[in-house]
């Protein structure tokens, strides 16, 4: 009588008598095996990324100088270039400027302003745009008693990416 806690396996002519713990950590292996392959297959399967220009993307430079490069998909309105706006700088200097529409577009050769009713133009000739917008800036006597390695000053005041930042606290 064959003994019931060993099992007889035999994959082409590899034949092997395993116990049941064994064959269910065997099991286990070659089915990880089997999807880190296939995982691995898919994974080359990808396309590279696709990339955007002018040619299916809006290419806008913004008020601090950053150029963005948008799909013409996500700004196929002139709402829509100002919600890609007020995404882009959530968090950033100008943001409030861009909630209240304080900002102009304008094309980067020509410099001629680009209203909502004119966006089907901006779409059709795919412009470069520029965004115009005013930042404030304040002297304060106590920015000038700055760190020249890190930009803090006494009242809260650092640099980040060429531009002095005031730190206001507003849970007090």
């Amino acid at each position: 009588m064959p003994d019931p806690k060993i099992v007889r396996i035999s994959v082409g002519s590899l034949r092997r008598k395993l116990t049941r713990r064994r064959v269910v950590q065997c099991w286990e292996a070659m089915v990880r095996e089997v999807m880190e392959r296939e995982v691995r297959r898919l994974l080359q399967q990808i396309s590279p990324a696709v990339g955007h220009t002018s040619a299916n993307a809006l290419i806008i430079t913004d008020a601090l100088g950053e150029t963005l490069t948008i799909p013409w998909a996500l700004v196929s309105s002139y709402e829509g270039l100002h919600d890609a706006l007020v995404n882009h700088f959530r968090h950033k200097i100008g943001e409030e400027h861009v909630l209240r529409r304080d900002y102009c577009i304008a094309q980067a050769h020509g410099g001629d302003l680009v209203r909502a009713d004119g966006w089907e133009d901006i779409i059709k000739t795919r412009q470069e745009l520029v965004m115009l917008m005013l930042i404030d800036k304040y002297w304060l006597k106590e920015a000038s008693k700055l760190c020249p390695k890190c930009g803090w000053t006494p009242i809260g005041t650092y640099k980040a990416d060429g531009w002095q930042i005031w730190y206001e606290d507003h849970r007090k």
